[in-house]
């Protein structure tokens, strides 16, 4: 009697390549998982670089000056009779009220945003040039943090007088500490 060829796989087969498959989704994970914090910091890095540079082209447009607010404390606070909800950045006019140009969530949760200024608002003057009569320290810089006081991984977000932002590593703290 002759006995048929089988063309499926076995059940120990069929264990083996599910083994394997777990180890390599094991040791997949947490290289994805510090990928996704990456991408978190540049995209919110990115969200304030692209607002400062929207704030700077509107200056320049209108020939008017447009101020760029944003809120870190846990409440809401007020700037030209517009109000600003904790983790909000708005391009704004400086009429009052003023006209929100664009508005977009400045800290992502599990973020830590820490920046150069006191008052938490800077103007761009008509020129484009950045005000620095608003600015505390120039240049003015926002660190994206993965939580306070942890630089590694993190990004900067530097506007130099002449208006022009530009999103830089931070994993020294050598822009900004994040504290």
């Amino acid at each position: 009697m002759k006995q048929q060829k089988s063309n499926g796989f076995t059940l120990i087969e069929l264990s083996l390549v599910l083994f394997i498959m777990a180890l390599v989704a094991t040791a997949a994970i947490p290289s994805f998982s510090s990928f996704m914090e990456r991408q978190k910091v540049a995209a919110q890095a990115a969200a304030i670089s692209s607002t400062l540079s929207i704030a700077r082209a509107e200056a320049l447009t209108r020939l008017e000056e447009v101020m760029v607010c944003w809120n870190q404390t846990n409440a809401a606070i007020t700037q030209r009779s517009f109000t600003l909800r904790p983790g909000q950045m708005a391009v704004m006019t400086t009429d009052d009220p003023a006209e929100v140009i664009r508005d977009i969530p400045f800290s992502d949760d599990g973020l830590f945003i820490d920046d150069t200024e006191v008052d938490d608002c800077v103007s761009f003057l008509p020129s484009g040039r950045l005000d620095t009569n608003t600015t505390v320290i120039d240049p003015l810089a926002f660190g994206i943090c993965k939580e306070a006081d942890e630089t590694a991984g993190s990004k900067a977000v530097i506007m130099n007088a002449t208006g022009r932002a530009s999103t830089v590593d931070n994993d020294t703290g050598g822009t900004i500490n994040c504290s």
